[in-house]
C-alpha cells in the first residue's frame, strides 16, 4: 500500500473544513481523513471521518456516464450526444416560449462555489433570467432581512463574547465547529449562553436560560425583548443615537409587546423573558447565533429583523464578540464578490443583459434584489402555471424531491417538464425523472475555489481522488456547453485554470495563492478591522442601520420589525383539526441532507427516520416510543418512528431531516404562494398544523 496524504476541503456541509486526506494511490482509494493543520476552519466532524468509507460502501448506484431516457428506463450516449441534446433542446425551446422557459436550480452551497460563476454566465449568454438556488432554502430571510437593516452581512462572532445566544439553530449537530466552542465557553465561565429553541437541545440543557418557544412566535419573543431593553433603559444610548435610524418609532411598536402579552404568545413566562433580555443587553459584548430554523418560517424575515434590531440597539454590531460586518462573495454574482446595491434597478443584475422580468419578481421582488436570484418556489409554480411558460429545467447537485418543499406537487412539476437535465453523481429521486442524466464529479475529485460562509477568505478544492474516466467536473461542463452553443464572447477561457485565475482577479488572488496556503486565504480585512462604520457608515441609504426602511415601506412592506402571526401557527384556522405544530429538518451529525445514508457506520448509529414528540402528545395519540407512528399536516402524510422525549415542547413535533420514500419530511411542507414569507418567498417547512397516529400497517 503507497499512500499519500493530499490537502483539500470537505464539503459535506457548509463550513467546508479543511482536511488531509490519505490516499491508497494503488487503489485510488482514500483510507483515512485527519484535519488539516494548516485550515482554521475545524475541527473536523464525523461526516468528513466517513469519507473512506462513504466511497468503499456508497457509489453502488454512482452515475459513470450520460444517460438519456428510454422508454421506462436509461440508455448510455457520449457526452457528445449528451451535449449536443443540450444544445437542440435548449435552443428548440428559447425559440418557442422565449429564454425564460429554460431554467436552472442548484443545490448543495451552489453560491459559495466556483462553478456557479460559470452557470450563471451561461444562463446570462443563454438570455434567460430563470436562475435558482439552494440560497433560496438555507438563507432568504436572513439575507434580505440584514442587508435591509445593516447594508452588507453581519456575522456572530464568538471569541471575545461575554453573552452568547443561539436562536433557533443546533450548531452542536449542524456546524461543530460554532457549537462546540460555545459549550466550552459556557462550561470555563468565559460567556452566558441564552437559548432560544422548541427542543432542549445539547446547548439548551447547558444553558442558563432557556427559552421553549413555540414554532413561528420568535418574532414576537424578539419584540418581547426589545420592549424590555428599551422600557428598562438597557440599550446603548451613545450607539442608538448616533447610528440607527428609527429608533422612537421602534420604541413605540414594541410597546404593545410587553412580556406579558408575548407569554400568551410564545408559552414562555414573563418573567424568563425579562430575564432574558435583561441578561443579554447587560453582559457585553454579546452575540447572536442563529440557524436556519428561520428561513423556513413564513414569518422568519420579521424574526431576523428583530434580531437585528437587538443588535444594534445594544451596540453589539462590528465588534469583537459582538456581530461583524463582511463583504459578502458570491460566485454567480457579476462580478465576483460585487457587493449589495441601493437602487432598485441596481439590485437587479440580471436587468443588465436582460429586459425580461424574473419569474417571482412581482411576487418577491425583495428576494430577486437581494440574491439576483428567482424564487425558486415560484420558479416551480410556473411549471404549472406556465405564466410564464417553464418548459426545461437543468438541476445540479441538487436532490430536490428530497430538499424541496411539498414532494408530491415537485414530483408532479417535474414530471410535466418537456425536459429534464440531472447533473449529479448518484442515482436518486430526482434523476430519476430527468430525461438525460449527467455523469459528475465528487467534491474530492474536482478542482475548486470554494469561498467561505461567514468569512472573506478563499480556499483551493483540490483533486485528492482520481475521478472515474466518463465523469465530468462541475466547470468543465459549462465551459464544454458553452463552446457547444458558441457562446464564445462570455466564455473567452480554454481552461478551468483560466476560469478560476479570472475569478480569483476579481478579489487580487492567484491560483499560485491558494495552492500556496491550502488552508486558505483572506482576500479582504473586514475579517480584521472593527467599528468600520465609524470610517464608512453603514451601507444603507442613509449610512446608518436602518431599524425602520424607508426602502421596505416603498416596496409595501412594514418597515419595523414586527409579529406577523405564522399562517399556520397554533392560532390558525388549521388548529383544532391539526391541533401540534410541526417543525421539519431537524439535521443530524452524521448526515448530509439525503447523502451519507447508505454509510454503514452512520446508518448504525441512526437506522431509522425518526420524529420527536412529548409524551403527553404521545400518550394523547396513542404514540408509542420507538414505534411507526403518521405526520399528518393538509399538504401531505408521513412515517416515522416516535422518539419519546421530555426534551421538546408539548405542542411541538421535530421531524428529522432528508429521508425518502414515506419518510421524507416534506411531504408535509408546502411551497404554495400563500404560505410562503411575503418578503424572500421561503417556502413552509416549519410551524406547520399538523396532527399524530400510530402507524397501525407497520407496528
Amino acid at each position: 500500500m503507497a499512500i499519500e496524504v493530499r490537502k483539500t476541503i470537505c464539503l459535506h456541509c457548509p463550513p467546508a473544513c479543511g482536511i488531509d486526506v490519505h490516499v491508497d494511490t494503488e487503489t485510488n482509494m482514500p483510507v483515512k481523513v485527519e484535519g488539516m493543520p494548516e485550515s482554521i476552519v475545524g475541527p473536523i466532524c464525523i461526516k468528513a471521518e466517513v469519507i473512506p468509507e462513504w466511497y468503499e460502501h456508497s457509489f453502488k448506484d454512482r452515475i459513470l456516464h450520460p444517460m438519456k431516457r428510454e422508454g421506462t428506463g436509461f440508455k448510455q450516449i457520449s457526452w457528445d450526444e449528451a451535449l449536443d441534446l443540450i444544445a437542440t433542446k435548449f435552443t428548440e425551446i428559447k425559440e418557442v416560449y422565449g429564454p425564460q422557459a429554460v431554467a436552472y436550480y442548484a443545490g448543495q452551497i451552489a453560491p459559495n462555489r466556483d462553478w456557479s460563476f460559470t452557470a450563471r454566465r451561461f444562463w446570462q449568454a443563454l438570455e434567460s433570467p430563470s436562475f435558482a438556488t439552494d440560497w433560496a432554502l438555507c438563507w432568504p430571510s436572513r439575507l434580505s432581512s440584514v442587508v435591509m437593516s445593516f447594508g452588507t452581512y453581519a456575522v456572530p462572532t464568538l471569541h471575545r463574547s461575554k453573552c452568547i445566544i443561539c436562536w433557533a439553530g443546533n450548531p452542536v449537530t449542524s456546524v461543530p465547529m460554532a457549537g462546540d466552542p460555545m459549550l466550552i465557553m459556557k462550561s470555563k465561565g468565559q460567556a452566558k449562553l441564552l437559548v432560544i429553541d422548541p427542543r432542549k437541545v445539547e446547548l439548551g440543557k447547558a444553558a442558563d436560560i432557556h427559552a421553549a418557544i413555540l414554532p413561528g412566535t420568535d418574532p414576537a419573543f424578539g419584540m418581547g425583548l426589545l420592549n424590555v431593553i428599551i422600557s428598562e433603559n438597557l440599550y446603548d444610548k451613545e450607539f442608538v443615537e448616533k447610528w440607527t435610524i428609527g429608533f422612537e418609532e421602534l420604541a413605540l411598536a414594541v410597546k404593545e409587546y410587553t412580556p406579558e402579552k408575548v407569554a400568551e404568545i410564545t408559552t414562555v413566562s414573563p418573567d424568563l423573558i425579562r430575564e432574558f433580555a435583561r441578561t443579554y443587553a447587560t453582559n457585553k459584548p454579546a452575540t447572536i447565533f442563529w440557524g436556519n430554523t428561520l428561513d423556513n418560517v413564513d414569518n422568519g424575515f420579521q424574526a431576523h429583523r428583530c434580531i437585528q434590531a437587538l443588535i444594534a440597539i445594544t451596540g453589539n454590531i462590528d465588534v469583537p464578540g459582538g456581530s461583524r460586518l463582511i463583504p459578502l462573495p458570491c460566485f454567480h454574482k457579476i462580478p465576483l464578490g460585487e457587493d449589495q446595491s441601493l437602487g432598485y434597478e441596481d439590485l437587479l443584475p440580471a436587468r443588465r443583459w436582460t429586459k425580461m422580468k424574473m419569474i417571482g419578481e412581482d411576487e418577491h421582488p425583495l428576494w430577486c434584489m437581494q440574491s439576483s436570484e428567482t424564487p425558486a418556489a415560484s420558479l416551480f409554480n410556473a411549471i404549472d402555471t406556465q405564466t410564464p411558460p417553464v418548459k426545461a429545467l437543468f438541476i445540479e447537485a441538487g436532490n430536490v424531491i428530497v430538499h424541496w418543499a411539498n414532494t408530491n406537487k415537485m414530483r408532479r412539476q417535474l414530471a410535466n417538464l418537456d425536459f429534464l437535465v440531472v447533473f449529479d453523481y448518484m442515482m436518486n429521486e430526482t434523476a430519476e425523472l430527468a430525461d438525460l442524466i449527467l455523469p459528475a464529479r465528487t467534491f474530492l475529485e474536482q478542482q475548486g475555489i470554494y469561498g467561505y460562509v461567514g468569512r472573506p477568505l478563499m480556499v483551493l478544492q483540490n483533486v485528492v481522488i482520481e475521478p472515474p474516466p466518463d465523469t465530468m467536473s462541475d466547470m468543465d461542463f459549462w465551459l464544454k456547453l458553452a463552446q457547444k452553443m458558441g457562446f464564445t464572447d462570455l466564455f473567452p477561457w480554454k481552461t478551468v485554470d483560466d476560469v478560476q485565475n479570472h475569478i480569483l482577479s476579481k478579489v487580487g488572488l492567484t491560483l499560485d495563492d491558494l495552492k500556496k496556503n491550502p488552508g486558505g486565504v483572506f482576500f479582504s480585512k473586514a475579517g480584521i478591522t472593527w467599528k468600520k462604520y465609524e470610517q464608512d457608515g453603514f451601507r444603507t441609504p442613509s449610512g446608518k442601520v436602518e431599524l425602520y426602511s424607508k426602502r421596505l415601506k416603498d416596496m409595501g412592506f412594514d418597515p419595523l420589525p414586527g409579529y406577523p402571526e405564522p399562517v399556520m401557527g397554533s392560532n390558525s384556522k388549521w388548529s383544532k383539526t391539526y391541533p401540534l405544530q410541526l417543525i421539519t429538518g431537524t439535521r443530524m451529525l452524521e448526515y448530509n441532507h439525503s447523502m451519507l445514508h447508505t454509510v454503514p457506520s452512520l446508518i448504525k448509529k441512526i437506522p431509522e427516520p425518526f420524529a420527536e414528540i412529548h409524551p403527553d402528545a404521545a400518550k394523547t395519540a396513542d404514540v408509542k416510543d420507538n414505534e411507526w407512528m403518521i405526520i399528518e399536516t393538509p399538504f401531505g402524510m408521513a412515517r416515522m418512528k416516535a422518539k419519546v422525549t421530555e426534551d421538546i415542547h408539548p405542542q411541538v413535533i421535530s421531524a428529522s431531516h432528508a429521508w425518502w420514500g414515506t419518510a421524507n419530511g416534506n411531504l408535509l411542507t408546502d411551497d404554495a404562494f400563500e404560505n410562503r414569507d411575503p418578503h424572500s418567498g421561503v417556502p413552509l417547512m416549519r410551524a406547520i398544523a399538523c396532527r399524530v397516529s400510530p402507524d397501525i400497517e407497520r407496528g
